[in-house]
């Protein structure tokens, strides 16, 4: 016999779609999608028709000469330069450069600068037999970004991973040239500016099992690039793990290995640029849906990230193509594009136009677009907004996906392989991050692919490009930004319908996954505090769900208001209420079920002496933007040990403190900012909240 509660959760859920249908039947238009599709089928098959992989392949292609080094390098300004260019030349558009310094030590929000960075040539040789290693001409990945100049000759001697006090002991490097394996700028740090080494050649670390099958891929390692290291810092190549292991045998056979390093390099004072460019709207101009890739990079770096700035290029070229054809006008809001340097050239553009976030309604961020999924091993996957800012837009992309999976389509020029995605909770790691933090106030999606074998070396090549992947994103990304900037009424009723149903299945899961707490607790003889104390932050962690998901229905009003839609979407919200309260009952039922299967004693709890301390704290940030790791690292000095081995132990641990700093509104308590992270990435330690934030009051950070 099916429980009480289920029956009631599927009557709630037949009933509040009915509703919602005949709300949604009292609309009609003539240019009506089909039911179970929200984009209008005439625009998605004019983008299918239109928009060419080819041509933002070609794109990559003239894109991957540039070695395209953040900071104002001379690859990355001409290739500024031909987008530019290209943007200009549609004529449509808009189009501005956005110009910053970039010394290496000015800061804009809490992101130091990169420094210019030129460089003409580079070799290393191997003096025992006279032969040369590796050329930057020849693959630029093989040199470490913001070397400086050099040309020296000196011993060589092997140091291990090369990045703590352990792997010197017994070695004196000073004067010499160290060979390691550990990340480079660590190495660097180590054997250069703390032992007065030369300079460091890198091999591939040896517990990264996927490159094991590629011998010969060389990783891309940069220096760290701050204004008052610019006179210590040396050099650093990085080599094969065929080439590295080579010069280690001749150590291993107790011969003496000398090298010679020559880098004509400089760092110098520079300034970088953000190219915008704008299709202005014909009604609402001053509202905007925002399109960003990172220009930056090495050379090719076809998919990190050509593929993300060579398809907005075409985007662009679509919608023109589209509107000279007469096949769409002009959208009512304006599309605006962004291509920066990677959040800390962001940085730059975000400290002038502080009013993005009042013209933004959602962003869509493309970042490695364009993967062969076979060949690089990667998935698709949409990175949503987070709990601090949500959005609707999640929503309206993955739908897009699941229609394009749906469709078989490819790429005459591409592969047929059948779309791999994924949908992922937010984090991190592009310039999403930075437009979605709440005081810049752009809801924002990251589109890209994750697990990528071959991001960050010289093998992230044209061949790894699939036309079929970059063709798939770039109609997805595109329809949705017309459809965005177009959208009315009936548009908005049916994305809210979406957006509550998808909100459900997101509510059901939080309810799902603090039932596998309780079962878990249950299982291996919890103390009965320990599962009342999950028990009742789980009926919390349902709670905060829903206001996440009300939120992002309500964040529809962006788009329109209306009487209509207002009645619709208090019917949705009351939907979801009523739906929290029997995910509620369904945590209770299981609750006091597993006391009763376990002998354990059902117990009220009250708030522990830390929980009761961050009650009282009423956290206020006093900056905006989101913390560079950079900048805490700095901030913490010797303390950032601590954080780091927080990191090693919470693999959630830098998501959960950009969502404790987005979060302090100087409005939530601490306790209240505890229970939303722990919401949106699982329990932890309390007192790692506050040790956090007393950190960050004593740096003049926050106030509280």
């Amino acid at each position: 016999m099916m429980p009480i509660w289920k029956n009631c959760q599927r009557s709630l859920i037949m009933t509040a779609m009915a509703a919602c249908m005949a709300v949604l039947n009292a609309w009609s238009s003539a240019k009506a999608s089909s039911p179970d599709f929200l984009i209008d089928q005439n625009l998605w098959r004019e983008v299918i028709n239109e928009y060419s992989a080819e041509k933002a392949a070609g794109h990559i292609r003239d894109l991957s000469r540039f070695h395209r080094i953040s900071g104002g390098s001379p690859g990355y300004l001409a290739a500024a330069a031909y987008v530019t260019d290209y943007m200009r030349s549609l004529g449509i558009f808009d189009v501005e450069v956005e110009k910053h310094t970039a010394d290496g030590d000015k800061t804009y929000l809490k992101w130091r600068s990169m420094p210019g960075w030129e460089i003409n040539e580079a070799e290393l040789w191997l003096e025992n037999t006279g032969e040369l290693i590796t050329r930057f001409s020849d693959i630029p990945v093989s040199v470490f970004v913001y070397s400086n100049a050099a040309d020296v000759t000196g011993e060589a001697v092997y140091a291990g991973s090369g990045v703590s006090d352990a792997d010197y002991d017994g070695l004196d490097v000073k004067g010499k040239i160290v060979l390691a394996t550990g990340e480079g700028n660590a190495v660097h740090r180590e054997a250069v500016l703390e032992r007065g080494a030369l300079g460091v050649v890198a091999g591939p670390p040896p517990d990264n099992t996927d490159w094991l099958y590629y011998p010969d891929l060389i990783p891309l390692h940069r220096l760290r690039s701050n204004k008052s290291l610019r006179e210590k810092t040396t050099f650093g190549f990085s080599l094969s793990r065929i080439q590295f292991q080579r010069l280690l045998r001749f150590l291993k056979q107790g011969e003496t290995l000398k090298l010679h390093a020559k880098v004509d390099a400089r760092l110098f004072d520079a300034e970088t640029q953000t190219v915008t460019a704008v299709l202005k709207g014909t009604q609402m101009p001053e509202r905007e849906i925002i399109f960003s890739a990172h220009l930056d990079h090495y050379s090719p770096g076809a998919n990190d990230n050509n593929s993300g700035s060579a398809s907005l290029l075409e985007t662009a070229r679509t919608m023109k193509a589209l509107i000279d054809r007469g096949v769409i006008s002009r959208p009512k809001r304006s599309i605006r594009f962004l291509w920066v340097g990677e959040m800390h050239g962001f940085a730059g553009y975000l400290a002038k136009d502080e009013m993005i976030g009042k013209r933004g309604i959602a962003g869509m961020n493309l970042d490695m677009v364009g993967e062969d999924l076979y060949k690089t091993r990667s998935v698709l996957t949409l990175v949503r907004t987070p709990f601090s800012n949500p959005s609707f837009i999640g929503d309206l992309v993955e739908s897009l996906i699941e229609r394009i999976d749906g469709l078989r389509l490819s790429s005459p020029s591409g592969s047929n392989q059948r779309l791999n995605y994924r949908v992922s909770d937010f984090k991190g790691g592009s310039d999403h991050f930075m437009l979605s933090d709440p005081t810049v106030g752009v809801p924002t999606v990251n589109i890209g692919h994750d697990h990528d074998i071959f991001h960050h070396t010289h093998m992230d090549d044209l061949e790894m490009i699939d036309l079929t992947e970059l063709k798939r994103v770039g109609i997805m990304a595109t329809a949705a930004a017309l459809h965005l900037a177009d959208a009315g009424e009936e548009s908005a009723a049916r994305l809210a319908t979406r957006v509550a149903a998808q909100s459900m299945k997101r509510i059901a899961d939080q309810t799902r996954k603090n039932m596998n707490d309780l079962f878990t607790a249950a299982a291996s003889g919890a103390h009965q505090t320990h599962m009342a104390r999950i028990f009742e932050e789980a009926k919390i962690f349902v709670d905060i769900q829903t206001r996440v998901e009300i939120d992002a229905l309500q964040s529809i009003e962006e788009i329109k208001t209306s009487p209509r839609l207002e009645k619709l979407t208090h019917i949705l919200k009351d939907t979801l209420l009523s739906l929290a309260g029997l995910e509620k009952k369904k945590i209770e039922y299981l609750y006091l079920d597993l006391c009763r299967a376990h002998d354990i004693i059902p117990e009220s709890i009250a708030l522990s002496a830390e929980e009761k301390r961050m009650r009282t704290i009423i956290p206020r940030r006093l900056f905006r933007g989101p913390i560079s790791q950079f900048y805490f690292e700095d901030l913490m000095g010797e303390g950032i040990e601590w954080y780091q081995d927080r990191g090693q132990r919470d693999r959630h641990w830098s998501n959960r403190r950009t969502e404790i700093v987005n979060f302090m509104d100087g409005q939530k308590t601490l306790l209240d900012i505890y229970y939303a992270v722990s919401a949106e990435y699982g329990r932890s330690d309390p007192s790692v909240y506050l040790k956090f934030i007393e950190d960050l009051e004593k740096h003049g950070l926050v106030a509280y």
